[in-house]
Formats: C-alpha cells, structure tokens, sequence
C-alpha cells in the first residue's frame, strides 16, 4: 500500500499538494481518454477488468457489493441512446455487474437491449447479472404492482428482476396512459404499504422477481413491513454517504439481515443547491479536506477513499457516471483498506440529518401521510 503522505497530519501545508496530486493525476487521466477512441477506452477496461465481490442475501441468491445506479443516463442525463450504449459497454468492460434502474428513470428498455446483447454474445450469463427496478410511485396499489413489474420486464426484455424495490412510500393516482409521473401530481393519501408489499410478495411467487425491497423507507415504515410481512424485505435502498451516514437505519437493518444499498455515495454534486442553510455551508463531499487527505494517503482518488469508506461499513453503494475514467476508478476499491483510524475520522463527519440531499421525491410531498423525510428521519 503506498502511503504518499500521511492521513493524520491533516495540515495546510499538505492540503494544497494533496490537492494539486489529485488534480494532476485527474488531468492527465481525462486527456487520456479524450485522445484514444472509446473502442481502446473500453479494451484498457476489459485488461484491468475488477472482480466484484458479492454477499448473500436473505433469499439465498448474491448480490455485488458495488453497482451502477443508471437513474443519470438517459434523458434525466440528456443522453442519447448511443451514449448510453457506451457507457452500459464500458461499466461492462469494467466488471460491473450489478445495475440499479427504475421504470423512473426510463431507460429499461436501452439497458436491456445492452444487457442481452451481451448474453447473446456469450460475454456474460444472465445469472451473473443482478438487475435492480423499482415500482413507481402511480403503482403503489396492491393490485397495481404486478402489471408494473410487467411492464418493466418487458421493456427490459428479461424474464425476471434480481429486485425489485418499492421505490418511494406515497403514493399518487394514476392516469389512464400509466404516465410515470404525470403533469398533475395528485397523492393517494390512502397509501397501504403493507397492501402494496403483498402485491411485492406476489412477484416473488410468481417467479417474477428473485428479491423484494424498500427505497427511501424510513425506520417505522421498514418495522411496519417486518412486522406484516410473508417475506422480509432483501434490502433497503437509501441515501448513504460520509455527510449521512444513516447509523440507526443500518443498524435496524442488520438485525433484521437486510443489506443496506446506499445512492447519492459520493454526496452528489447538485448538494450545492439544496435550500438546507447548513449544507450550503459546508464543502462538497469529494473536496472535504479530510477526504483529500485519506485519499492521498493511499494513492487513490476522493471518490475511491468515499465508496470504500461505505464498503467496509458493509454499505453496498452504487455511484452513478457515465465517464470512462470514472467507471473504471470506482471499481478499484478492493485493493486498499481504510485503517481503523481513518475509518473513526470519517465517521466523524456525519451530519446526521442535516447532511441530507434528497429532501422530497415529489413537489409538495411533504404533507403525505407517508413522507418518509420528517426529521429525524
């Protein structure tokens, strides 16, 4: 392990040639993929492929402890199909495996066509991958959540889903069309979250789906659903990183042997924007001076030093990006190890609540019954 300079002396003197290391090492990282086509991009890719590691879940089946959360490429991202394409191939190359989507982020029917196209090809097995979707929020109905599914398989041309996750608690009324999210939001308050997870029940016995969650639940909600569940949820998708770090939440979780799946790891470059006074305050994840020192330390960049943090508090995160280098950088965190020290200095960091980034789902949702944000959630 190549220790550059050392993580505790956190001195300004060291900060601005931490700074100037990792600019650097970016720099000339970004030139090199500008110069080569994407075809040499995604052979280099293939040559340093990582293998990820997978733990087991309650069904019995493996998930990888690191994925790809998709919710940015595509037209949320202002992507075309052929960018899209190229970033499935490269995240492929790379050695992902595990993809997180939603019938949200509309892009399940690409993804699938990738997916495939590699299982044809025989560059993978389908019980190598591990596909993640989620029912929106128009399908939290219990009678609602199979033809949902339905339709996602279909786009994603695949007969079953790893998991499947509830994706958001409230719920909203539905158009007659199914537009996802429609252009006049109206909330269902007579959302059933134990109704809905037995139309989620349902999907697993129909063979449907191989796993079952929950996203963005808080703590009473996820007891409600252990306490009136046939099958215990397999995971609990929520915010996670440094600045919230959700403690309670993942320590109910592993109580119950519910592994903990964590969007927004790096802390996510639109936190700047977030209307919490606090937050506006205080630095961007990937240059807190901490971070930067850690990273240094161990020859890696900001974000390696973030996801492998979560990794060894046994959080399975799932970065987003669409950059080659980047790609490739966020699987290389299976090669170092955070020492106890620095481990204490980065829980040290946790904002509680307050580091929170996501703060509604939809406009307004703050006054559904089962708004799940409602401090100290």
């Amino acid at each position: 392990m190549a220790n550059l300079m050392p993580a505790s002396s956190h001195s300004a003197l060291l900060r601005p040639l931490q700074k100037k290391w990792y600019s650097s090492t970016v720099c000339k990282l970004t030139l090199e993929v500008k110069r080569v086509s994407p075809k040499r991009v995604m052979h280099r890719a293939a040559a340093a492929m990582t293998k990820i590691p997978t733990l087991p879940l309650s069904s019995g089946s493996h998930i990888p402890v690191l994925g790809l959360g998709t919710g940015s490429l595509g037209h949320k991202g202002k992507m075309s199909e052929e960018e899209v394409t190229a970033a499935l191939e490269t995240a492929l190359e790379c050695g992902y495996r595990h993809f997180d989507t939603a019938a949200n982020y509309r892009n399940e029917t690409i993804i699938g066509q990738v997916l495939r196209r590699w299982i044809s090809e025989g560059k993978v097995k389908r019980e190598e991958l591990f596909i993640t979707t989620k029912l929106p929020a128009n399908g939290n109905r219990e009678k609602d959540v199979g033809r949902f599914l339905q339709k996602s398989l279909d786009d994603l041309g695949l007969p079953y889903v790893d998991l499947y996750l509830i994706h958001y608690p409230c719920g909203i009324l539905g158009t007659a069309d199914d537009t996802l999210i429609p252009h006049k939001i109206i909330f269902d308050p007579t959302t059933d979250i134990l109704g809905i997870w037995r139309g989620m029940e349902a999907q697993v016995a129909a063979g449907k789906a191989n796993n079952i969650g929950l996203s963005n639940f808080n703590a009473e909600q996820l007891q409600r659903v252990i306490k009136g569940c046939q099958v215990r949820p397999s995971v609990l998708q929520v915010e996670v990183h440094v600045y919230m770090q959700q403690g309670a939440l993942r320590a109910l979780c592993a109580q119950h042997d519910i592994l903990v799946c964590g969007f927004c790891p790096l802390g996510g470059p639109f936190r700047l924007s977030s209307k919490t006074s606090k937050l506006e305050k205080m630095k961007p994840l990937l240059d807190d001076p901490l971070v930067l020192d850690v990273a240094a330390a161990h020859h890696k960049t900001p974000a390696q030093v973030l996801l492998r943090y979560l990794h060894q508090i046994n959080v399975i995160p799932i970065p987003k990006s669409a950059n080659p280098t980047r790609l490739l950088q966020n699987t290389q965190i299976f090669d170092f190890e955070l020492t106890s020290a620095e481990m204490s200095s980065l829980a040290g960091l946790d904002q509680g609540p307050e580091g929170r980034i996501i703060t509604e789902f939809f406009h307004g949702d703050h006054a559904h019954p089962e708004f799940p944000f409602h401090p100290p959630n």
